[in-house]
């Protein structure tokens, strides 16, 4: 689903039955270094990304699916809490994500870099 089409694509779905208040994701280069996310409703969707300029390749996942994701709790409660736009409160949730992200990457190259210096010592099979 492109960028271009999601008004289109939004109204199709709502003129089928569709809620304006579905869960809907954007993800902007998805797993990569650069990847953006904007969660919002499906009827609000289109102005969040224009918001937070998400340009593509950019992946759209609509549905009650979008529920599940840990990012989406964290978008409204920070935009309940804060009075912020969901373009907002997705970044803010993304980069306390990329954060959190990086300090596991920090502590995971920590303990592989004091691997090799400790060594085991292994005893033969029988010995005692």
């Amino acid at each position: 689903m492109g960028l271009g089409t999601l008004p289109l694509l939004v109204r199709q779905l709502r003129a089928r039955g569709m809620p304006a208040d579905m869960p809907a994701v954007a993800v902007e280069r998805g797993t990569t270094s650069e990847q953006r996310v904007v969660f919002d409703t499906l009827q609000q969707l289109h102005g969040s990304i224009q918001e937070a300029g998400l340009q593509s390749p950019t992946l759209l996942v609509i549905g009650q699916v979008v529920a599940l994701a840990p990012g989406w709790t964290g978008v409204q409660d920070a935009a309940a809490a804060g009075g912020l736009s969901a373009a907002a409160a997705s970044a803010a949730v993304t980069s306390a994500h990329d954060c959190a992200r990086l300090q596991l990457d920090d502590a995971v190259a920590a303990v592989l870099k004091q691997q090799p210096q400790q060594q085991r010592v292994r005893q033969p099979v029988g010995s005692s």
